[in-house]
């Protein structure tokens, strides 16, 4: 395992090393910010949230999870002053980590298409690989700043929240990465009941949305040894926390940790609002048992339900 190191980042440390990554694997409203949050209390893991590109708007007036204003951070400083160094962008809207091509829109299309059928996929190595360094040199982007963010944080794991399986793809293919997924799953009747409500869907719309992800999950883990991938249920996760932790962080190669001491470790993290609200404690969201009527319920079962009952949910 990579060894925890002072916060001295150099060009040259980060040529040649292979990062350990563990990859949160989810759809959408399945828990992944909970999830992060929780795995940022361990000292030996480094974060941001998620590595791909941010939405975050108006950056003067954008807050870190560490409760100071982007700005004034005080870690996102010496981030933008190592990327710098680094010839990396160190602008947290647009770290250019994004698995995209806006400059070639048929190309564009191709890479960010979602994980289909094996011919599918074959079809689309094929393509890219007519324009050798598409893939890689995005790849090599988000290893560089892993390798930026772990000297900084001073952590050996690097944990990317950003749940995209065509990402988790790429990264899968480059063997760039000591990679471990977690694959987390939540029953997809809340899900679906929260994709309705935060994106105006009707069920049945938001049912399928919640299908084609988890779907597109089941296939992007195909390209993952089994031995490097963990399934982790939210329901699990908010019942008992700490020994579901202590499981993840040994599946990342972490021991556990201290639970008697002080919870001290500072964490940066962009993207959901939970980070500036999150009281530390975890409790199980099951609103949907009373936001979904019978006939909610009913369609859900007709567009997913087997799909759901597979993954041990009745």
């Amino acid at each position: 395992m990579r060894a925890v190191k002072p916060a001295d980042v150099s060009a040259g440390s980060l040529d040649d090393e292979r990062f350990r990554v563990g990859y949160i694997l989810s759809s959408s409203y399945s828990g992944s910010t909970l999830l992060t949050l929780l795995l940022a209390s361990h000292p030996g893991i480094a974060t941001i949230g998620e590595l791909k590109a941010q939405s975050l708007g108006d950056l003067d007036s954008y807050w870190c999870s560490c409760g100071e204003l982007l700005r004034a951070c005080r870690f996102w400083r010496r981030f933008r002053e190592v990327c710098v160094r680094l010839g990396l962008p160190g602008d947290p809207g647009d770290f250019q980590t994004h698995f995209r091509v806006r400059s070639r829109p048929w190309l564009d299309r191709v890479m960010r298409a979602r994980v289909r059928a094996r011919s599918f996929e074959l079809v689309r190595e094929l393509i890219l690989g007519f324009t050798p360094g598409a893939v890689s040199r995005i790849v090599e982007q988000n290893r560089r700043l892993i390798g930026a963010v772990l000297d900084l944080q001073r952590a050996m794991v690097f944990v990317d929240g950003s749940k995209d399986p065509v990402r988790l793809k790429y990264f899968a293919r480059s063997g760039f990465f000591d990679l471990r997924v977690i694959h987390l799953i939540r029953d997809g009747r809340g899900v679906a009941s929260s994709f309705a409500k935060h994106e105006g869907l009707t069920i049945d719309a938001a049912a399928r949305e919640w299908h084609s992800t988890h779907a597109e999950c089941l296939r992007a883990l195909e390209y993952v040894p089994r031995t490097s991938a963990m399934t982790l249920h939210y329901e699990s996760l908010c019942g008992d926390a700490e020994g579901t932790l202590d499981r993840v962080f040994a599946f990342l190669g972490l021991p556990p940790r201290e639970r008697n001491g002080p919870n001290n470790v500072e964490h940066h993290i962009l993207g959901n609002g939970m980070r500036l609200s999150f009281p530390g404690r975890v409790s199980l969201d099951e609103k949907w048992r009373s936001s979904l009527s019978q006939r909610d319920l009913a369609t859900f079962d007709r567009v997913a339900g087997a799909l759901n009952s597979r993954l041990g949910y009745r």
